[in-house]
């Protein structure tokens, strides 16, 4: 039997890993230095391994004596990377080299990148430039809002730098466009790439944080504007730095002029996108992760069509401050039939902070819907169903975004 190891069992994605592999009749490993109660996927796994995910070296040796036949990990970039370092260190096959996902998670070789291939990306400063604000500024390989700030003049520039370099050794200084972002999702099956499909996400403030993502919508109102404009290249890109077999997700902005891309990462999104993209092409970017990390030929079958099916929304779910002592109304509303997935970022027993990130996301909802009126509907339920409640009995959930006059 195979054996596949996870790194990190609380991590976005990880269980989800757990239960496709042990339905593909893989052996499951999650390693972490966290009890099983308080790592979903440990708890699941057909073994545990307490060595903390930064422990590079020790994950490779007792790999290699375990025999162990392909690393990943969810959607945290930091345990993807080590997953990376202990395959090449074990010499396993995987989903992508370390020279790939560094090309791709650095935001700087991402932006050279995108030139080489004649995709816009957004405007550059150095900190001693003549800049023209707003701009903001982020560290260079960095995820989740973190270390982001928007800056209107050089007092908070400096601010800014300082901030970004929190989370990052390196940073960059862009010019702020003044638009929402769209995600663009890919699969690559055997080294044929196929766009798998577009969504706009509208973002709003966390209160005293980062502009974090209040809604993501399936499709993009300009998707057939990127596929004339952009497709061709990004294909040409990612063919460039030889990607055989994985998801692929990007952040552009769109101001209805040009696409320009932002992030990119060698994984479907934090939100779980891969759900979005079986949804409309049937393509399981999970399923394509787990055999590319064990050196399989991909079992996925090649779809190039996006299927007109209803509309689909990821809409996430945030805390307030606070421990989560109890969780209600979650089971009933999930039984709905349009709701496709619901993706758990926190339980009962963590404690939330105003971190200002998407750390404060409760859950994504995946649901579909024929109309705005239908969905606007559906959220009227959400907030009257589901409670999330913290040692005093106040529900900590609350909501981004005014959806009846989003549609309106």
């Amino acid at each position: 039997m195979e054996k596949l190891l996870i790194l990190g069992g609380k991590p976005i994605g990880s269980t989800e890993i757990v239960e496709k592999a042990r339905q593909k009749g893989i052996y499951t490993i999650v390693a972490d230095y966290l009890p099983e109660n308080e790592s979903p996927a440990k708890a699941i796994a057909d073994e545990q391994w307490n060595i903390s995910v930064d422990q590079v070296d020790e994950l490779a040796k007792r790999a290699a004596a375990e025999k162990v036949n392909g690393v990943v990990a969810g959607v945290h970039e930091f345990c993807l990377r080590k997953a990376i370092q202990v395959c090449e260190k074990c010499g396993l096959p995987s989903w992508c080299t370390l020279e790939q996902w560094d090309n791709c998670s650095n935001k700087k070789a991402f932006k050279a990148l995108c030139m080489k291939n004649g995709i816009d990306v957004a405007r550059t400063y150095k900190l001693e430039d003549d800049i023209d604000f707003p701009v903001i500024v982020k560290p260079a390989d960095s995820d989740g809002s973190r270390g982001f700030s928007i800056c209107h003049n050089y007092d908070e520039l400096k601010k800014g730098v300082q901030h970004a370099l929190e989370f990052s050794t390196d940073y960059l200084i862009e010019e702020f466009i003044q638009s929402d972002a769209c995600i663009i999702h890919y699969t690559v099956v055997d080294g044929k790439v196929v766009f798998s499909g577009i969504s706009d996400k509208h973002s709003r403030r966390l209160e005293g944080g980062s502009m974090v993502m209040a809604l993501q919508t399936f499709p993009a109102k300009d998707q057939e504007r990127y596929l004339n404009e952009v497709n061709d290249k990004a294909i040409q890109m990612f063919k460039s730095i030889g990607i055989k077999n994985s998801p692929i997700w990007i952040e552009a902005f769109n101001d209805g002029k040009r696409f320009v891309f932002n992030e990119m990462a060698l994984r479907f999104g934090g939100s779980m996108t891969n759900y979005p993209v079986m949804y409309n092409t049937g393509m399981d970017q999970l399923e394509l992760f787990i055999d590319a990390a064990l050196g399989r030929l991909p079992e996925v079958k090649i779809n190039a069509e996006i299927e007109q099916k209803d509309n689909y929304a990821i809409l996430p779910i945030h805390l307030k401050e606070g421990k989560i002592l109890r969780i209600k109304g979650a089971e009933g509303l999930l039984a709905e039939p349009k709701i496709e997935q619901s993706v758990l970022v926190h339980h009962v027993g963590d404690e939330v902070k105003r971190w200002g990130t998407a750390q404060q996301v409760f859950c994504y909802l995946h649901r579909t819907y024929k109309n705005d009126k239908e969905f606007a509907d559906n959220i009227k339920k959400i907030k009257a169903t589901l409670s999330v409640e913290n040692e005093n009995g106040q529900n900590m959930l609350y909501f981004l975004m005014d959806f009846e006059n989003f549609f309106a």
